[in-house]
């Protein structure tokens, strides 16, 4: 074959290729697009839930409010049924609990930082009660195995409590997270925007939410556990945390964190018993409220999926159903299919 030959062989095998090049991309291109319309068409069914847990313990929902009374539930949604909901979620495995101070002498050094330099005395095994040095009316009582704590003082006729006004709530909020940390806490499942708060006066033995700063003794910071999958996670009874800090002008007073060791990567898919079935459970009284309910008949304007963290579930965090009224009632009803249930 001569040069020529030659030279116009491969300008024609190269032009060849270059066809085939764009054939191919064309084709990936075009079979990409047949599979998305093949997949909005006919979508690939859910993986069916693992329920590895097997049957679970049915939920304790007595930490909330219960009502005996009859009462009249309406469904006011904005489509006026029941949304579409997912038909199955995660159960969460709760852990035995690892104290979050360490050993007994780290605990002992940071309670030390904090005043709290006595031996502590055991009140109970496993739990610990620890005296301010310098005011005998501030005590620290800490569970050794979980880490979970509560700070107590005694708030009343305390000339130093009546007579102060916290300076404003960004101020507490760093008196708050500080003195978390400063004693061990991590609060990365607790994030700071999700902080609630509510200033409150004393009144004698007892302290009265109030409206303003400037009537204001203290500021109670709740802090509320980060959503998981997207859904949140509420406490069973508002304005009742159980973990929160109250703060003075000057000091944390009182503390409380009562939580679960919530594992996040270890957890099983259950079906739910669906909106409307748990609509029935919540009007024969199979539910709990975040607040009293105070008339016979109740407005859900809204229904949504999420969870309850209560200190009487030791085993699993369940997924519930929560049906939103008028005043921030919330109702919350256990979510997972009955058949899955003990």
């Amino acid at each position: 074959m001569s040069l020529t030959e030659t030279a116009a062989f491969s300008k024609k095998a190269s032009v060849w290729v270059g066809v085939g090049i764009v054939a191919i991309i064309f084709l990936l291109i075009l079979l990409g697009i047949v599979g998305r319309a093949r997949k909005a068409l006919f979508p690939p069914k859910p993986l069916p839930p693992t329920v590895a847990f097997w049957k679970l313990p049915r939920m304790d929902l007595s930490e909330g409010i219960e009502t005996r009374a009859s009462k009249t539930f309406t469904l006011e949604t904005v489509t006026g049924g029941f949304p579409m909901l997912p038909t199955q979620l995660k159960v969460f495995a709760i852990g035995e609990g690892e104290s979050s101070f360490g050993q007994l002498d780290d605990l002992k050094k940071r309670l030390t930082n904090i005043g709290f330099g006595q031996e502590p005395v055991e009140i109970s095994p496993g739990v610990l009660k620890f005296v301010d040095s310098e005011d005998g009316k501030r005590t620290m009582t800490v569970e050794l195995a979980t880490g979970n704590f509560t700070l107590e003082r005694d708030l009343a006729n305390d000339p130093a409590i009546l007579n102060s006004r916290p300076t404003s709530i960004a101020d507490a909020e760093n008196r708050a997270t500080d003195f978390l940390r400063r004693i061990g806490v991590n609060l990365v499942d607790f994030p700071t925007e999700k902080i609630g708060v509510m200033v409150m006066r004393v009144d004698g033995s007892t302290k009265t939410p109030t409206d303003s700063l400037s009537t204001a003794n203290l500021i109670q910071l709740s802090f509320i556990r980060d959503d998981l999958d997207e859904l949140p996670v509420i406490w069973p009874v508002e304005g009742k945390p159980n973990f929160y800090v109250t703060v003075s002008e000057n000091e944390v007073v009182e503390t409380k964190m009562v939580i679960k060791t919530v594992q996040k990567f270890k957890f099983a898919t259950y079906p739910l018993k669906g909106p409307e079935r748990a609509f029935e459970d919540l009007k024969r009284g199979a539910a709990a409220f975040n607040k009293p309910v105070t008339t016979s008949e109740v407005t859900i304007l809204d229904i949504k999926l999420g969870y309850v963290e209560s200190t009487k579930n030791e085993k699993y965090l369940q997924p519930v159903y929560l049906f939103r009224g008028t005043g921030d009632l919330v109702a919350y009803v256990p979510a997972v299919d009955d058949i899955w249930i003990k």
